[in-house]
């Protein structure tokens, strides 16, 4: 006898699966145990008239997660990191006359 979650998991498997989310993401909405949906890929494959492999392919439109529709978008300071560079290039620019100096020092002994 299976439990509702995992009938229920059964029902909406394909929709879920078309929409991008993977076996492990399935049974975490489910609060399944991802073997649990592994075991029953093959029922949910035959009621769907599709291989068992073709479940474990990955859809590559990725799933639109309630995490993900509600993120905030992060503003990127570009002037911050233009300074951030500019002053990198300089030390980089500083170093490479330093070792210069040191090669001709060294070629000099």
């Amino acid at each position: 006898m299976q439990n509702e979650r995992t009938l229920k998991m059964k029902r909406e498997f394909m929709t879920l699966h078309e929409q991008g989310f993977s076996v492990k993401d399935i049974a975490k909405k489910f609060d399944l145990n991802p073997v649990t949906v592994y075991a029953n890929l093959s029922d949910i494959a035959k009621a769907n008239g599709c291989t068992r492999e073709s479940l474990l392919r990955q859809v590559h439109q990725p799933p639109l997660t309630y995490d993900r529709q509600f993120m905030p978008v992060k503003e990127v300071d570009v002037g911050k990191y233009q300074a951030k560079f500019s002053s990198l290039r300089k030390a980089a620019k500083e170093l490479s006359n330093m070792m210069a100096e040191y090669v001709e020092q060294e070629d000099k002994i």
